[in-house]
């Protein structure tokens, strides 16, 4: 039986944002799969599922961690700069 494409995104971002947290606190060293996993609560088989690596995780993670925080200061910096 095949996930709906809606789950298997809602699964990839869960895991994105548990690499986030802990390669954040921890450095790439510092975490293994499992501890993603975990921190995600899915299966350690659901990581490669979405992706092939820890260093494709990691970099996955990495691209989405400065997109998020670029949206979030390009954001601020249009509200600070509106009511100049």
């Amino acid at each position: 039986m095949s996930w709906p494409v809606q789950q298997k995104q809602i699964s990839r971002n869960r895991i994105l944002q548990s690499a986030i947290r802990l390669f954040s606190s921890r450095g790439f060293d510092g975490v293994s799969i499992a501890d993603v996993m975990r921190d995600a609560d899915l299966t350690h088989g659901a990581f490669y599922a979405h992706f092939k690596s820890k260093q494709q995780l990691y970099a996955e993670a990495i691209d989405l961690a400065a997109s998020d925080s670029f949206s979030r200061r390009h954001h601020t910096s249009i509200g600070k700069s509106d009511g100049a």
